[in-house]
């Protein structure tokens, strides 16, 4: 599922991490996402960073992913990055995952400030950001 969500999506998806990313790549392979997750999953259970992957409610469609990472920069608890996948942005689901990321968040997560770069601050500005 994951698989599909990324590469029906990959022109859209390579801007969401920032112009500093190329992920993910045009020619990502099952098994390179398959690691990929294996990865997400590691820092999981080591409670480093947390994925979550955002099914439809009959769970048969992946339609996108939000990425809590721990944040070096100052005054700010965790990074957050969503995307929804290519074929759902026409029906609002970005906007609706990251209204409902931030709501969940505020009620649920032990942080008093999070940044989500590229929506709310700028790639370029997070960039410089100290």
């Amino acid at each position: 599922m994951d698989y599909d969500a990324v590469v029906t999506s990959i022109d859209h998806l390579q801007g969401v991490f920032g112009p500093y990313s190329n992920w993910p790549p045009k020619n990502l392979t099952i098994q390179k996402d398959s690691t990929d997750l294996l990865w997400h999953e590691n820092e999981f259970l080591q409670r480093s960073s947390f994925t979550y992957t955002v099914l439809t409610p009959d769970e048969a469609k992946a339609v996108g992913c939000v990425y809590i990472f721990p944040c070096e920069k100052k005054d700010y608890d965790a990074m957050i990055i969503l995307w929804a996948r290519s074929s759902v942005l026409q029906y609002g689901t970005d906007e609706l995952l990251y209204e409902t990321t931030k709501d969940w968040i505020e009620k649920e997560w032990p942080f008093n400030k999070v940044a989500y770069p590229g929506r709310e601050i700028q790639w370029n500005d997070w960039k410089n950001f100290k």
